[in-house]
């Protein structure tokens, strides 16, 4: 699923750019084309994708809200709301274009582990906040997005019903 995975990239883009400005419902006009695209065409299990879209939304904001505060990232007040079309995009990510990291867990553990630190990283050079490269924290942030993306397997097997 190609789409998915250029979607994905360019709200992370719009969101990237237009954090700081009103110019963010850019990303949430591209977000409802995409999802009335998705579930209209490319999902045959539409109800339970959607609740699992919620789901990992939700977590996904409580889990970078509890990263803001532990990692002292220094976001905005509002940053649920250009952290929203990422976290909805990424969950549907995970049964199409990132389904493949499920099929193994030492897979899924390692991505976890290196993908997420990473994407915070790339962020804060291009959205200019806090991200600190001192290795314990580098460790345990992998460690928070391996237990994360654990817990979503989880979900996504018992929601879902994929393996």
């Amino acid at each position: 699923m190609r789409w998915n995975f250029i979607t994905y990239y360019f709200i992370w883009y719009l969101v990237a750019k237009f954090s700081n400005s009103n110019y963010i419902f850019l990303a949430y006009l591209v977000l409802a084309a995409y999802l009335f695209f998705h579930f209209k065409f490319l999902t045959y299990k539409r109800k339970p994708e959607f609740f699992f879209m919620l789901i990992i939304s939700v977590l996904g904001l409580i889990f970078d809200y509890f990263n803001n505060i532990f990692f002292n990232f220094n976001w905005r007040d509002l940053f649920i709301i250009w952290l929203l079309p990422i976290w909805v995009m990424f969950s549907l990510t995970l049964n199409f274009s990132l389904s493949f990291i499920f099929k193994n867990k030492l897979i899924l553990l390692v991505t976890a582990f290196i993908g997420g630190p990473w994407a915070y990283w790339v962020a804060s050079k291009v959205m200019s906040f806090n991200y600190s490269l001192y290795l314990p924290s580098l460790v345990f942030h992998g460690f928070l997005w391996s237990i994360f993306m654990y817990l979503v397997m989880i979900l996504r097997e018992k929601i879902c019903n994929q393996n």
